[in-house]
C-alpha cells in the first residue's frame, strides 16, 4: 500500500462508520481492497455502534482471506455479538482465514449451538475451511449433521469430510 492509500484509511473509515447503507458498504469494500494496512481500520469498525457497520466490517475481512489474520481475536470477540447477521459474518470471515484462524475453533463450536440458523451453517463451513486444524471440532460437528435446520446439517456434512484427517 503506497503512502497516499495509507493517508486516506482514516477518511475512508469516517466514510463506512456512515448511516448510509451504501456509503459504508463500499467504504468497507474500499479498505479491504487496500489489503493488510487496513486491517486495523476494520478492526474498529468490527466494534461500531451500528450492527451494519459491523456486519460491513466483518463482510469486509471476509474478502481478505490469510490478509486478515490479525483480526482473528476481534472476529472471535464479533462471534459473540447482539446481531445474528454480525455473528454470521464474523464466521464467514473467520473460514475466510481459514487454518491461521485455529483460535477460533471453540468460539466457532459454541457458534454450532446459536440460536440462528445462518449463524450456525457459517460456523461449521468455518471449521470446514481450516481443514484438520478444526480436529478438535468433529464431535460438534457430527452433533450439527442432525440439526433441525437442512442447511446446518449440509454444512456440518461437508466439513466432517474437511476436518476429517
Amino acid at each position: 500500500m503506497g503512502a497516499a492509500a495509507a493517508a486516506a484509511i482514516p477518511a475512508i473509515t469516517k466514510m463506512a462508520e456512515s448511516s448510509d447503507p451504501f456509503a459504508s458498504v463500499q467504504a468497507t469494500n474500499v479498505l479491504a481492497q487496500l489489503g493488510g494496512g487496513a486491517v486495523p481500520a476494520l478492526i474498529s469498525l468490527l466494534k461500531f455502534p451500528d450492527g451494519n457497520v459491523r456486519m460491513n466490517a466483518a463482510s469486509a475481512l471476509g474478502t481478505m482471506g490469510t490478509e486478515a489474520a490479525p483480526a482473528v481475536q476481534a472476529l472471535i470477540t464479533a462471534l459473540g455479538d447482539g446481531q445474528a447477521f454480525v455473528r454470521a459474518q464474523a464466521a464467514v470471515a473467520l473460514g475466510s482465514i481459514g487454518s491461521l484462524a485455529k483460535d477460533a475453533v471453540p468460539a466457532l463450536i459454541t457458534a454450532l449451538s446459536d440460536a440462528s440458523a445462518s449463524v450456525r451453517a457459517n460456523a461449521a463451513e468455518a471449521l470446514g475451511e481450516m481443514g484438520g486444524a478444526a480436529a478438535a471440532a468433529i464431535p460438534a460437528l457430527k452433533v450439527a449433521t442432525s440439526d433441525p435446520d437442512i442447511n446446518v446439517q449440509d454444512q456440518a456434512t461437508n466439513s466432517l469430510g474437511l476436518v476429517q484427517p
